[in-house]
């Protein structure tokens, strides 16, 4: 007997595609499978090998060329089918090594099947030929296990799609059923499992309850023209509800068929979310959706999601009830017709096709392509199902709740997503290679969850992304340089994790869409790159670098970044000058550079910063005298941050016509003189001048602020030392703190 291939998912010891025949085969069923996708491409229009499967078909055919061209395409395909699977005559059936009761195969139904694919794919365009492929392969039509040439599901799954299906899908469906049977009966032998199981399987059948009965053959007729396009026939005559539709959704190959087994009597954990989702379809489900229905898989997914979730969280909260001092466990704040007899497109937060076409919202079952229910204390994990089944989905929202468990590689079933959002929630593990197949995708948000490992370099495979946001995790490694090639992306989010190595020179000149870049609060080492002159600078407007471990100057080219609007890089252990070229940042509205080694006077061409807001200088090496017109110029400015420096002089009396002003920090330099009087800074929260050489009195109107207006912190060396020596510097009735001098400050 010969061998059985696998191509495409396997379902409860089947295989998608599978053969097992007598003598040598010519030809592998891969080879095979290649043959057929070289005649589909040719029959519909997209070209010999090597062309572009995403170009549009080359011809229209007219109805009476189509015809010609369906007799030949037939005969064609028959042949290729016969020549590569080592049928020596094509009106025969598939010899087998094991009962042809579970695996024999009509001519007939093979010629009808053929009949009915080329019909549908000579209307069809070759424009998803490749992604259908790939569906085919993965299982979404190879209904494994299924008897003789049976495909009821696979025509109901092509009518429900709105999207065309390439022929290369529906002939990877007509081999896998009519020739995979035997390699599912043959690997199922010696195997018990569920009932739903085993009518998959095409081998055993047993009771509704899932109990085994005693085993014996099905004999499954060739099937019908009309029973072609109904999934009826992956069950035989008085299968029990539960059992149809469980023997539905395995013939899908979107569950694990341990998914569906009933828990053993000791298992703590009970039935899994799958299995509670079935038993809800067949009992409790008040709509009693037909088994055959195309949209029952969609009802069974979101089902099993509220069974993970909603339920699970429930049986905890049972068995662990809230102490006294607790709040009442939160758990789906809104759960509007969820599980009820409506349509899941009326189920809260479900969005489907129909929804967009009628003036009411679309009571019924139907494709779902939104899915939203963020900030809705959705407790438990995501099911495999929502990838696998609602692999359509465009936008799905689940952010901001408390979602557990790892990222399933499933999730590269999402092709057509374009809105991923899981953020704000209590995911773990990696995030999968499988990411990379998302290539819709344009804003994916994971942050704030516990997420680890490297950044994946698959990541960079996603060409229309434009918001990426992966911050406040535990993500380590280096920047991949494979995310150069993201040229759509607009913001990227890698705070707040464990990220090493050096800043990749190409987040500043080859990412042409690049506008907000938050790198802050990791480990990153080294220089910051120097920004390549052009004529078309980066439109970066926020560069967030602070509280990592970068050295050396901050290179004078970073001025190329015209655009930018916040330039945050404190916490570093950058040297060197304040660079002159920042003066030319006209748009800049927030500077911080505190915390770092800086050195020498605040540059006067910084006098240009007239849009600057806030200027946070404190605790470096700089020094000099403030230069009153530079300061005076930034009429926008609120926070003034200069403490902890060794600037000298007197405070410029510009300062107290800075009306915007709101906090101004320059305590522990060496100021001398007396202060201003700062008593029209009615905006003035914050003053903090200890710590320095400044002697006098405070103004009665700098002393009102505190009073009558928003004042509400101000410090000055107005206490003397222990028995009076040395003597307080300033006088202060009004100082909300009066720090101890400890000893002279020398100008």
């Amino acid at each position: 007997s010969g061998g059985g291939g696998g191509l495409g998912g396997t379902t409860g010891g089947g295989v998608g595609f599978g053969v097992g025949v007598s003598g040598p085969s010519k030809k592998s069923n891969v080879d095979a499978l290649a043959d057929l996708e070289r005649e589909v491409k040719l029959s519909i229009g997209s070209g010999a090998d090597g062309d572009d499967p995403g170009g549009p078909a080359s011809s229209s055919l007219s109805s009476s060329s189509r015809g010609r061209k369906h007799k030949k395409k037939k005969n064609e395909l028959e042949k290729s089918l016969a020549e590569g699977l080592s049928i020596a005559d094509p009106s025969k059936p598939v010899e087998s090594s094991v009962s042809t009761s579970a695996s024999g195969s009509s001519p007939t139904g093979s010629s009808r099947f053929i009949d009915h694919t080329i019909g549908v794919a000579d209307s069809l365009d070759a424009r998803d030929l490749d992604e259908e492929y790939e569906g085919a392969r993965r299982g979404y039509g190879s209904y494994t296990g299924v008897a003789g040439d049976r495909c009821g599901d696979c025509m109901t799954w092509l009518g429900r799609h709105r999207r065309n299906v390439g022929l290369v899908s529906l002939i990877a469906v007509a081999v896998g059923i009519s020739v995979g049977a035997a390699v599912a009966a043959r690997s199922n032998n010696g195997e018990e499992g569920s009932s739903a199981a085993a009518i998959v399987k095409g081998a055993t059948v047993q009771s509704e309850r899932g109990g085994p009965e005693e085993e014996q053959e099905v004999q499954v007729e060739a099937a019908s023209e009309e029973e072609i396009t109904t999934p009826s026939t992956l069950w035989p005559a008085g299968a029990s509800r539960k059992d149809m539709i469980a023997a539905r959704i395995l013939s899908l190959g979107v569950t694990d068929p341990d998914d569906l087994e009933e828990p053993d009597e000791d298992d703590e954990d009970g039935p899994t979310p799958q299995l509670q989702a079935v038993e809800w379809l067949a009992d409790v489900d008040p709509m009693k959706v037909d088994p055959s229905d195309p949209y029952l898989p969609h009802r069974y997914a979101l089902a099993a999601f509220w069974f993970a979730t909603y339920e699970d969280a429930f049986v905890y909260d049972e068995a662990n009830p809230p102490s006294q001092d607790d709040e009442e466990y939160a758990n789906w704040d809104r759960r509007d017709l969820w599980m009820s007899e409506k349509g899941i497109c009326l189920w809260y937060g479900v969005g489907c096709w129909p929804n967009a076409e009628h003036e009411g919202r679309f009571d019924g079952n139907h494709q779902v392509v939104s899915l939203n229910l963020t900030s809705n204390n959705v407790r438990g994990y995501i099911p495999d199902e929502m990838w696998t089944v609602l692999s359509d989905m465009r936008h799905l929202d689940l952010s901001d709740n408390i979602l557990t468990g790892d990222l399933s590689p499933e999730i590269g079933n999402m092709k057509h997503m374009e809105d991923l959002r899981l953020g704000t929630n209590e995911l773990t593990g990696t995030i999968p290679p499988e990411i990379g197949d998302m290539v819709q995708l344009k804003d994916l948000y994971l942050g704030s969850n516990y997420m680890e490992g490297p950044l994946p370099v698959q990541i960079g495979q996603l060409t229309k992304i434009r918001h990426l946001g992966l911050q406040k995790n535990y993500f380590n490694g280096t920047i991949p340089y494979e995310f150069d090639t993201l040229h759509t992306l607009q913001s990227l989010y890698l705070d707040v994790n464990e990220i090493s190595g050096d800043i990749p020179d190409y987040l500043f000149h080859k990412l042409p869409s690049l506008m907000d870049l938050r790198l802050s609060q990791n480990s990153l080492e080294g220089p910051i790159p120097d920004v390549p002159p052009s004529e078309s600078p980066p439109p970066l407007r926020i560069l967030y670098l602070d509280h990592n471990s970068l050295t050396g100057d901050i290179p004078e080219s970073i001025s190329m970044l015209s655009h930018l609007d916040d330039l945050h890089l404190y916490k570093n252990m950058l040297t060197g000058f304040l660079p002159k070229s920042l003066g030319a940042l006209d748009d800049l509205d927030r500077l911080f550079l505190d915390h770092n080694m800086l050195e020498g006077p605040i540059p006067r061409e910084w006098g240009a910063l007239d849009d600057l807001e806030e200027l946070y200088l404190y605790e470096n090496d700089l020094t000099g005298m403030l230069p009153g017109d530079v300061l005076f110029n930034m009429t926008d400015l609120r926070h003034l941050k200069l403490g902890g420096n060794s600037f000298y002089g007197n405070v410029p009396p510009q300062i107290s016509a800075m009306y915007k002003l709101e906090q101004v920090w320059l305590e522990k330099n060496v100021f001398s003189g007396e202060l201003p009087d700062l008593g029209d800074l009615h905006k003035l929260e914050s003053l903090l001048i200890h710590d320095n050489g400044i002697t006098g009195s405070v103004s009665e109107a700098t002393c009102d602020l505190t009073k009558y207006n928003a004042l509400e912190v101000l410090s000055a060396d107005c206490a003397a030392g222990e028995g009076g020596n040395p003597p307080p510097k300033i006088e202060c009735d009004c100082c909300t703190s009066c720090p101890v001098a400890e000893a002279e400050v020398s100008v």
